[in-house]
């Protein structure tokens, strides 16, 4: 952890005029022209502040090296249990052979190869017990590293309760401060009491089924079967930039995304003549009830559920559009929702056997514990009063090449415009992180050499295509209503569709403890009652 300190002292405003002072002084102008809001003078605000998480610091460098360890374990595993394959194999060749042996040498070795089995099997477990440590160990890391930031964030809202609870009841006072605090604490708090109350076994079991159910949801699913995202090839808007090497240089740039398209592709050129893309993803829009949007509900069932099959999809097909060659650099960039979609694209295997994805940037977007390749410099942007990183329960999962930076900034001139609050505004967290670049020392050096990854791609002359996109349905869905059905053959992927999730359920455990006295008399039927077992 490193960067500056987060900074809760308020600018006061200046102190009023003694109202005795007043009096002596001039009683009449006092009653003319004094104004009682001077006596109860508008909420301070809160100063800007930020912290940084990850990138290359002693902790991460550490696990990653652990990490590191653990794959060359692994190797050293596979490299053993195929030694062992081996060496029963040749026992068992010449087990039960009744030739005499072509040299007197062969039984001693074949005995010394019965008694080197059982040390290369102790090994092998010795193996595995070691990489089942690392793994544990790293998973209770990594969930500890959750719940640690979201209580900072949570103690953080709680000690500016003051502050809110002053902007609230003043009529000057800032209503979108309030609002953006509250949800957020709201959107923080309620998870980690789920959290507290599955120290109860029933309460956990409960949980978990329903975590079950949100991960297999059916009807999201069908939904994505059944309809597929296709994207206009011809640019709905291309525009000619400047490149500044700065990330909110080029935000800016993407303003006018929305209002054009759903993403689109940036053309760079470097000094020696290279071509770098850049792909920039919006954010959700519902677009009232249209289902048909680009960016709508079902974009975000993809990027929540589906690992972004279909914006893989759309982007490849926008790359091909803008005249990306295999193995070109790109970088992926994305803002909310896109940002969802940005993190999925960077870990897919087939886009990064296509493209080289050196760098991926993401302004609040959820926060995932996904991770992203080690080739890829990731760096994640959010304020800290924006609920919607913390809509999954997750952090990002941090490493010597990734990088949260947290700011804290109050605007009193923001409105509320969303569900989502004046903290998500794109507009608010461009000018968040264009105060950040504009002060020297917000990053150390290695820092900005890590923002200097996507930033130096964003430079000379820049060319912007773009895209729309649209759901349509599928012509050839695999998953069939009942009602489409023409032979039971039909019938077959909607019935495994309802089987995993019935197996899923049932791997999980009951939904509710059953007491081991309760659980043996339901095992023993009555006397004189036959047993018809468990019917599947």
């Amino acid at each position: 952890m490193s960067s500056a300190q987060f900074s809760s002292a308020s600018q006061h405003s200046p102190p009023a005029q003694s109202t005795r002072g007043a009096l002596l002084q001039d009683p009449t102008g006092l009653l003319e022209d004094w104004d009682p809001r001077a006596l109860f003078p508008a909420p301070a605000d809160l100063e800007f502040g930020h912290r940084t998480y990850g990138g290359p610091s002693r902790i991460t460098l550490s696990w990653d090296a652990l990490l590191q360890a653990q794959g060359h374990l692994r190797q050293a595993g596979t490299v053993l249990q195929s030694q062992l394959t081996s060496v029963r194999r040749s026992i068992a060749a010449t087990a039960g052979v009744s030739v005499p042996p072509l040299d007197w040498r062969v039984p001693g070795f074949l005995a010394r190869l019965g008694a080197l089995l059982p040390t290369l099997t102790l090994m092998d477990q010795g193996l595995q017990s070691i990489i089942t440590a690392v793994d544990r160990s790293d998973q209770a890391y990594r969930n500890a590293e959750t719940t640690l930031h979201r209580w900072i964030l949570i103690l953080q809202r709680h000690s500016e309760f003051g502050t809110v609870m002053e902007h609230v009841a003043h009529p000057e006072g800032d209503k979108s401060l309030a609002y953006d605090s509250t949800a957020t604490w709201v959107t923080l708090v309620v998870p980690e009491t789920i959290k507290l109350s599955t120290l109860h076994p029933r309460a956990r079991a409960v949980v978990e089924s329903l975590e079950l159910l949100a991960r297999n949801e059916p009807f999201t699913r069908i939904e994505l079967d059944r309809h597929t995202q296709v994207l206009e090839t011809v640019p709905e808007h291309t525009f000619n930039h400047a490149g500044t090497s700065s990330y909110s240089g080029f935000l800016e740039q993407m303003q006018q995304v929305p209002q054009q398209g759903d993403l689109a592709v940036t053309r760079t050129t470097s000094e020696h003549g290279e071509a770098y893309y850049i792909v920039h993803i919006a954010g959700l829009d519902l677009d009232g009830v249209n289902p048909e949007t680009g960016r709508g509900y079902r974009s975000l069932a993809d990027a929540v559920t589906n690992d972004s099959e279909h914006m893989h999809r759309m982007v490849e097909q926008a790359l091909e559009a803008a005249g990306a060659q295999e193995g070109d650099t790109i970088a992926l960039s994305g803002y909310s929702m896109g940002g969802l979609h940005a993190m999925n694209l960077a870990a897919n295997s087939q886009l990064r056997s296509r493209y080289t994805v050196t760098a991926l940037n993401t302004v609040a977007a959820p926060a995932t514990n996904r991770r992203i390749p080690s080739e890829t410099t990731s760096t994640h942007y959010f304020d800290g009063r924006d609920p919607v990183p913390q809509t999954l329960g997750e952090f990002h999962t941090l490493a010597p090449e990734r990088m949260v930076v947290h700011y804290e900034h109050h605007d009193r001139e923001a409105t509320v415009q969303s569900v989502f609050g004046s903290a998500h505004a794109y507009t608010h967290n461009l000018d968040a992180i264009s105060r950040l670049e504009s002060e020297p020392e917000a990053f150390t050096s290695q820092e900005n050499a890590h923002l200097s990854e996507f930033n130096d791609l964003y430079a000379g002359e820049a060319e912007t295509w773009v895209f729309s996109t649209e759901w349509e349905a599928n012509e050839s869905p695999q998953i069939l209503m009942p009602r489409e059905w023409q032979s039971m053959q039909d019938a077959i992927p909607l019935i495994d569709l309802v089987r995993d999730v019935a197996e899923d359920f049932e791997d999980s455990g009951p939904l509710v403890d059953v007491p081991s006295e309760l659980r043996s008399a339901e095992s023993e039927p009555p006397a004189g009652q036959k047993s018809h077992g468990r019917r599947r």
